[in-house]
Parts: structure tokens; C-alpha cells; sequence
């Protein structure tokens, strides 16, 4: 405890205090007037990472980086990918997003950190960035670029699972338009690390997708990317300058390598293969069904993958989640060959009241898309599955959906010759294949009526959108290419 000090020398100091306190503030509030006050620095708040100094976004734009493109989000999906955008949001988006903050919980740290994109804040009178990013466990962050205030420290906050559902929509794709460094025409395994796909298999997800929104004993995946294997191929004279189709391989055993009976057909028809090892009928179904959608992720974040045309491959045990694929993820594969075996989402009847028991059911919704996606199952007599797969089909083609059994009379239960496989592919692939004739045919007509018009890059707003329209009709075609180049967004 302090001593007490003499009462006259106490008194003495108090004075001097009280004296130079007073001075203290006169000449504060004399200087008051010459300065404004500057903004207060505010400790981060994780819960306004997404806020704008004032007013509301009226566009919300992601970028593969920090940059901001001109004219970002208004031209076309293949200029607005040559210019590094990869996703719009529409602005009512924008209180979704914040309530996903609000509970306001800040990350422990950024380190190790990758990030998935920038999203572009802006209204009439402010903009910010807000970067996304992931960390090494696939958790996602949202980490201001702009803080609200120029002396402001910087937010972060922690995203929560539903961010997935906001990320599914965007073009990931980050490999370039230039020559590759994967070889081509072989099976190669992707160098790590792995990117996890949005899509996670948890209990949840298993029942919504699979049981049509019932209850599944069944546990969630356990993903551990950094001590798996993925495999891909890309086909004989693969150019990200136009997107490939891909072949997602459904492997029964341990491998997960694209078998050799599909490589011919992938280089005829320009698609990319993938699997995943140690992915066979004897893992849990749960990371079996996570390994096939993180080799999609990451493929598709490596190669330029044509989304219209993501097909599922399966035999034998594989050949059942490749029909399970088809009818419970119709927004992700838009076909599939299913290999001497076949899973129904109904039971079948076989006759004396019997049934085949149904493996899966199709979520809400669904069965319009289903409508033009084909299903393809090949087998044969020899093959023990063949009177199942058979049943199975027809009632799948009975219910309107566009399935076929393509049936061999000496076909066991193994992989088809390469020959019959790209048969089965082609007839999958048909309704891409015409649908794309026609949109190059019409985008070819437009640009030579552009060029009989017009020498040399658009000179007016009429001219600008029929380009854009070429870009827009028959994306990464030749005359979408040409078109970009008038546009001055790439080159010839």
C-alpha cells in the first residue's frame, strides 16, 4: 500500500495536476475546429463481411481473381469465361448471404487457405470484394478485400454448409485455353491436393437424393482426399479451347483406371475419363458415391469440361450406381451406360407375385429432366444379371423414360469390345450431338450474315449483340471463337 503523503506537499501536487489538465484540454478544444474527426478503426465483425458502407448490391458478381473484368456478368457464359468470371448471383441473393454470417463466428486462422473465387459487390454508389476461400479441412471462409471503412482491420467469417448450394452453379474451371501439361491418351493420376466436391454424403443427403427425402441408416462419408487416388484420361488431341465431354468410370474392383475398352470411343467423340481407386463394390457406399463427385470436382476444375455432357460408366456393381447417378442426380449426369447390371428406383415385377426390389427412389421433381437424358444398360444372355437388367430396363422405358438395353448374344458378364461400347455411347450421346449440329449451322449462318455486313470489329450496338448472340447460341465453337476475337475478348 502506497504511503500517505504530507498533507501541504499533497495539496501542492493536486493543483499542478489539476493545472496542466486544464491547459490540456483548452488547447484540444481550440484545434477541434481545424480537423474533421476521422472514422473510429473497428474490430472485425464477422457478421457484416457481406455489408456495403451504404445501401443495398444491385449485381453480385464471382471472379476466378481479384481483378474486375469490364463489362463483367453481360455479355455471355463463354466471354464471361474467357474474362475470368465465373458466376453471377441475382441481388435478392444478397440477405441470404448475410443471414449465413450473422451468427458472426470469425475463423482461428487463414493459413493454408486456396481461394475458390471473388465475389463483386456493387450498387449505384458503393462495391466490395469478398474473397472465398477454402481451408485445408474443405471448410469455406468469406474474407473481405474492401473493409467497410478505409481503416477498418479486415472481416472473415466462417461459411456454413448451405454455401455449397450458392457455389454449385459456378464455372470452377481454372486450366486456361493453352496447351496442357497432362498427357494425353493415358491414364494419369491426378496430382494432389484434392478440391472436395459441393456436394457432401451425409446422412442427409443420402436420404434426400436416394430415398426421395426418407431416413437411411446408413453413415455419412468419411473423406480423407489427401490419401486417396483419382485417375483421369484425356482423349487424343484434347484443346480446352473446346470443352470435352466426360466419362465418369463407376469401377467394381480396387483399380478405378479407365479401362482400355473406352478409350477408343473417348477419342473418337472428345471426352475426358475419370475414376476413382479404391472405390470398389467393397467401400462403404457413402465414400464410394463422395470419390465419384470429388474426381468430377476436380476434374472439372482442372480440364474443360462440356456440363451437358457428364455421362455415368459403370459395370457390374458399378453398373447399379451408374443407374443410380442417372435418376438421383440428373443436374450432374446427364446420361449413362450401365454395364451388365442396373439398379430400378421401383420394384419390378417378374411374375407369381414376385419382384426385383427397387434399389433407390427418384427425388421430387425430377422426372422432366429424366425425359430427355438416356439411360443405356449392356449385357447378354450369358450373363447371370441379363433377365434382371433386362426386367429392370423395360419397366424404366415403360415409365416414359428414354432407356435401351443393347443385348449381345455372346456377352457375359464383362466389360463389351470397344467397337459395341461406342455404339451405346453414340446412341446416349445423340441428343447432344444433333442439338449441337443445329447450333452450329445457325451460329455459321449469323457470322457470315455479320461479315457480309461487316469488315473488321462492331462499330455499333447491333453489331456488338449479334457477336454476343454467336457466343451465346454455339459456345467454344469455331464461329463462337471468331466471334470473340471481333469482340476483342480473345484471339483467332
Amino acid at each position: 500500500m502506497l504511503a500517505r503523503l504530507p498533507s501541504r506537499l499533497s495539496t501542492t501536487i493536486h493543483a499542478a495536476l489539476l493545472t496542466t489538465l486544464a491547459t490540456t484540454l483548452a488547447t484540444t478544444l481550440a484545434h477541434a475546429h481545424l480537423a474533421p474527426r476521422a472514422h473510429d478503426p473497428q474490430a472485425p465483425d464477422p457478421s457484416r463481411v457481406f455489408d456495403l458502407p451504404s445501401g443495398r448490391p444491385t449485381s453480385i458478381i464471382i471472379t476466378r481473381s481479384v481483378d474486375t473484368p469490364p463489362g463483367m456478368g453481360e455479355s455471355s457464359p463463354m466471354l464471361d469465361t474467357i474474362a475470368g468470371v465465373i458466376g453471377t448471383l441475382p441481388a435478392r441473393d444478397w440477405n441470404r448471404l448475410r443471414a449465413m454470417v450473422r451468427a458472426g463466428q470469425q475463423p482461428e486462422s487463414l493459413d493454408g487457405t486456396a481461394l475458390v473465387g471473388v465475389m463483386h459487390l456493387r450498387s449505384a454508389t458503393a462495391s466490395k470484394r469478398v474473397e472465398i476461400l477454402r481451408l485445408p479441412d474443405s471448410s469455406l471462409i468469406a474474407s473481405e478485400i474492401d473493409p467497410m471503412h478505409d481503416n477498418d482491420q479486415a472481416a472473415a467469417a466462417v461459411l456454413p454448409p448451405e454455401f455449397a448450394q450458392i457455389m454449385s452453379g459456378w464455372n470452377h474451371y481454372q486450366g486456361g485455353f493453352g496447351p496442357t501439361d497432362t498427357p494425353m491418351a493415358s491414364n494419369v493420376d491426378m496430382p494432389h491436393p484434392y478440391i472436395p466436391a459441393s456436394i457432401t454424403f451425409d446422412p442427409e443427403t443420402l436420404g434426400d437424393r436416394l430415398l426421395s427425402g426418407g431416413r437411411t441408416n446408413l453413415r455419412g462419408m468419411a473423406r480423407e482426399l489427401e490419401t486417396e487416388t483419382l485417375w483421369v484420361r484425356l482423349p487424343a488431341g484434347y484443346d480446352p479451347r473446346t470443352p470435352a465431354g466426360l466419362l465418369v468410370w463407376v469401377d467394381p474392383t480396387e483399380s478405378g483406371q479407365p479401362p482400355e475398352f473406352m478409350h477408343p470411343a473417348a477419342d473418337a467423340m472428345n471426352f475426358i475419363i475419370v475414376g476413382a481407386a479404391s472405390a470398389g463394390n467393397d467401400r462403404h457406399v457413402a465414400d464410394r458415391h463422395q470419390l465419384t463427385f470429388d474426381a468430377i470436382a476436380n476434374a472439372t476444375i482442372r480440364y474443360h469440361v462440356d456440363p451437358t455432357r457428364v455421362y455415368a460408366v459403370g459395370a457390374s456393381g458399378g453398373a447399379r450406381l451408374a443407374c443410380m447417378y442417372w435418376g438421383a442426380f440428373p443436374h450432374t449426369f446427364t446420361g449413362a451406360v450401365a454395364i451388365v447390371g442396373a439398379a430400378a428406383y421401383d420394384n419390378v415385377p417378374i411374375g407369381n407375385g414376385q419382384y426385383l426390389p427397387r434399389e433407390y427412389l427418384l427425388p421430387d421433381g425430377v422426372r422432366a429432366l429424366l425425359r430427355k437424358q438416356r439411360l443405356a444398360a449392356i449385357s447378354g444372355p450369358p450373363d447371370f444379371n441379363f433377365v434382371a437388367i433386362d426386367r429392370i430396363i423395360h419397366a424404366i422405358a415403360s415409365d416414359g423414360f428414354p432407356a435401351r438395353l443393347f443385348d449381345y448374344d455372346d456377352m457375359g458378364h464383362n466389360h463389351p469390345r470397344p467397337e459395341r461400347f461406342t455404339n451405346v455411347l453414340e446412341w446416349v450421346d445423340e441428343p447432344w450431338k444433333t442439338a449441337q449440329a443445329d447450333a452450329l449451322d445457325r451460329a455459321a449462318t449469323m457470322l457470315e450474315g455479320y461479315k457480309s455486313r461487316q469488315t473488321g470489329p462492331p462499330t455499333s450496338p447491333a453489331q456488338r449483340e449479334a457477336l454476343i448472340r454467336i457466343t451465346q447460341l454455339a459456345p467454344w465453337s469455331a464461329p463462337a471463337w471468331e466471334a470473340a476475337a471481333l469482340l476483342g475478348v480473345a484471339r483467332q
